[in-house]
C-alpha cells in the first residue's frame, strides 16, 4: 500500500470487471456505469488524462471506444483519500470511474446516411455539431471519497 499525490497522477486507465485497491474500506468496481444505455454496452476499458488543477480539484479527459450512437454524459473520477476524503494524497490503485451513457438521436450519429430522413445541414452547422460530438472525450473531475 502506498499513497501518492492525486495531482502527480498523469492518468489513469479503468477496466471493466476490475476493483479498486482500499484500504479502510471495501474495494468497488472501477467502472460504474450508471443509466440505460449500460444496458446495451459499456467499454471494457476508459483512459482519463490529467489535464491540469491541484490538490484534490484536478480536471480529467476521459476516453474510450464507444459506439456512434452513445456518449459520456456525467463522469466522476473518485479515489480515496489517504487520511479520509478531501486528503490531496490518495491510494494507489484505489481510484473508479462513475459515468453515464448517452444515447444519441440518430441524426447527431457520425455514422446516419439515410438521404430520406435527414435533412441536408447548413455547413456552419456541420462544423459545430462536429465540434460538439467529438467521439469520446469528457472533462471530469475528482472526488475522493471515505
Amino acid at each position: 500500500m502506498s499513497r501518492i499525490a492525486l495531482d502527480s497522477i498523469p492518468a489513469l486507465t479503468f477496466y471493466k470487471n476490475s476493483i479498486t485497491a482500499a484500504r479502510r474500506t471495501s474495494p468497488i468496481a472501477q467502472l460504474i456505469c450508471l443509466g440505460k444505455p449500460c444496458f446495451l454496452y459499456q467499454p471494457e476499458v476508459v483512459r482519463c488524462k490529467n489535464i491540469g488543477g491541484s490538490g484534490t480539484d484536478v480536471d480529467w479527459k476521459c476516453e474510450a471506444d464507444l459506439p456512434s450512437s452513445l456518449r459520456f454524459g456525467k463522469v466522476e473520477v473518485s479515489c480515496e483519500g489517504w487520511n479520509g476524503p478531501g486528503d490531496p494524497y490518495v491510494m494507489k490503485g484505489s481510484c473508479s470511474l462513475e459515468y453515464n451513457l448517452v444515447q444519441l438521436p440518430g441524426a447527431l450519429r457520425d455514422d446516419y446516411s439515410s438521404p430520406f430522413s435527414r435533412p441536408s445541414l447548413p455547413n456552419w452547422l456541420k462544423s459545430k455539431l462536429s465540434l460538439v460530438s467529438s467521439p469520446s472525450y469528457q472533462n471530469t473531475q475528482t472526488h475522493c471519497r471515505w
